[in-house]
């Protein structure tokens, strides 16, 4: 075998090497999205409705300002990892209703004058 086919070979094997290592980080993402468990950055796991509410909006910040680099299937996970941070963070923080805590009339009247 000649040298320029042994790199060819090699550069072959790696490229085969590399989307090998792909599928498999991309299982493990769908394995912890599914399972609703974060991957942070150093490789460990923490379970979602463990992390701290400001933690969560740091990695909702982090995916969307990212969303443009990653390609097919992160991106699909990344928007997965959205869709789980923002239902925790509503379970945390349940929007309001602005009728809360008024009954009957007082809520029209408080409406009118915020409409004012």
């Amino acid at each position: 075998m000649s040298y320029g086919e042994e790199l060819m070979t090699e550069m072959l094997i790696a490229e085969e090497l590399e989307e090998q290592d792909r599928m498999e980080q991309a299982c493990r993402f769908y394995g912890a999205v599914g399972a609703k468990v974060w991957i942070t950055s150093d490789g460990s796991s923490v379970s979602i409705s463990k992390m701290d509410s400001r933690h969560i909006r740091n990695c909702i910040s982090m995916l969307k300002r990212n969303m443009p680099l990653y390609d097919e299937p992160f991106d699909r996970i990344a928007l997965k990892y959205i869709e789980l941070f923002e239902a925790e963070i509503q379970t945390r923080y349940p929007p309001k209703d602005a009728s809360e805590g008024f009954f009957g009339e007082e809520e029209d009247e408080f409406i009118a004058q915020s409409l004012l």
